[in-house]
């Protein structure tokens, strides 16, 4: 997996700045890309829309005080974050005949 965060800050804080970036940008830039940067509950469903990413990451935006994560934000962030992954799965599903697509073939289970 390829994890893609904000631009550190001008004093070279790496990471958990809170800082979010145009997610758009990173789309496609791996099939296991993990978003990161400035996302909590209220703008994980627009980073998911614009960088269809594998997974996402959040750190800052989910803390009571710096190192102290808020569980109500953290609850709040994953059931967001299912939500939206349900919303915006890329991943083709079958159809009500089992075929994905006109010219997909058909989904067999595994014995």
């Amino acid at each position: 997996p390829i994890l893609v965060d904000a631009p550190p800050l001008d004093n070279g804080q790496p990471g958990g700045t809170g800082r979010s970036y145009d997610w758009a940008r990173v789309r496609g830039l791996s099939p296991r890309l993990i978003v990161a940067g400035g996302l909590d509950a209220s703008n994980v469903r627009l980073a998911i829309q614009q960088a269809q990413p594998w997974g996402v990451d959040s750190c800052s935006r989910l803390e009571s005080a710096p190192g102290r994560k808020d569980h109500h934000k953290v609850r709040d962030f994953v059931q967001a974050a299912l939500e939206d992954f349900k919303l915006y799965d890329p991943r083709p599903t079958p159809d009500s005949g089992g075929h994905f697509g006109p010219y997909g073939g058909r989904y067999v289970p595994p014995r």
